[in-house]
């Protein structure tokens, strides 16, 4: 709606960029129109803003709005035109232009809300059964001087009972490594705008380390954090899906020795046992060794 102090300028032809140009700002604004309820008001201190006045149904009475379209010469007038078309066809699908863009506003603020950072909070928070935000207040208060070993010590005491999925020492391992190799590449970034390359990027980094199996174990809670994303509506897909082969092979686990290795026989393989135990019960400052109990001992 132009106002009274607003004078309305036009030589019944469409504006050109040699006329935009050549408007001067006067005491007042005034206002070049384009036709099709598209114009450029020109304002007292030279600014030039292009504007668009419609009229829509409000509970039955037809009320005049007004969107804005950016200032020229940053938004050329072919874009304004654009933009101007855009609107008028949202109209003709029966959408309000202006809660269209606020709604649209909304949306991209809630995507880069969710960042990667938060949805991981939330997935772990979930599995974990407690919020991630106790372990961050118990590192706030321990000055951010921490071992692993004290963290489990903690989140032993807070994790539920009931709580399957996750146990205290693997929440605390899985923090750690999100902590230390993941949130400070992928964590500021919209879930939405993360790429295979940029999560392919930040494993190869912990390969080169030589860290093989950390980075599989990565991948494979970075891939439940995005399904999860996913689930919520935050992305598309999982883009670590498909790494799993760019990543380089675990090695072949080797079972570990055990002290009756060749004893065919039950009463020598209890006989060596026995012994060993009496070792250790007689220098126990010196007993370093590790008993594997073999399944054919289950009933000794």
């Amino acid at each position: 709606m132009v106002s009274p102090s607003t004078h309305m300028v036009s030589g019944g032809a469409v504006l050109t960029d040699a006329k935009i140009k050549a408007a001067k700002p006067r005491s007042k604004s005034y206002l070049l129109t384009d036709g099709q309820q598209l114009y450029l008001k020109v304002t007292p201190a030279g600014g030039k803003l292009w504007r668009m006045n419609y009229a829509w149904l409000v509970d039955g009475e037809k009320r005049q709005r007004t969107l804005s379209f950016g200032s020229y010469p940053i938004v050329t007038l072919s874009e304004a035109r654009e933009k101007r078309d855009a609107a008028k066809r949202l109209m003709a699908q029966g959408i309000e232009p202006s809660e269209h863009r606020k709604a649209g506003v909304e949306a991209e603020s809630q995507a880069r809300r969710n960042t990667f950072k938060a949805c991981f909070e939330e997935w772990f928070s979930r599995s974990a059964g407690w919020p991630i935000s106790k372990f961050y207040d118990w590192v706030e208060s321990k000055g951010h001087r921490w071992t692993k070993r004290e963290a489990q010590e903690w989140a032993a005491e807070i994790t539920p009972a009931k709580n399957l999925r996750f146990g205290p020492k693997h929440a605390i391992d899985i923090i750690s490594r999100f902590e230390s190799d993941i949130l400070p590449v992928l964590g500021a970034k919209p879930v939405r705008d993360i790429k295979a390359t940029h999560v392919l990027e930040a494993l190869q980094t912990v390969e080169g380390r030589g860290a093989i199996e950390t980075a599989h174990r990565l991948r494979q809670h970075i891939s439940l954090v995005l399904q999860s994303a996913v689930n919520r509506g935050y992305c598309a897909g999982d883009v670590s899906a498909g790494l799993l082969q760019e990543l380089t092979p675990k090695p072949e686990v080797q079972p570990q020795p055990s002290i009756v290795d060749g004893l065919m026989d039950q009463s020598q393989r209890i006989a060596t046992v026995q012994k060993l135990i009496a070792d250790c019960e007689a220098n126990p400052a010196q007993c370093t060794a590790t008993l594997i109990w073999e399944t054919s001992f289950a009933g000794i």
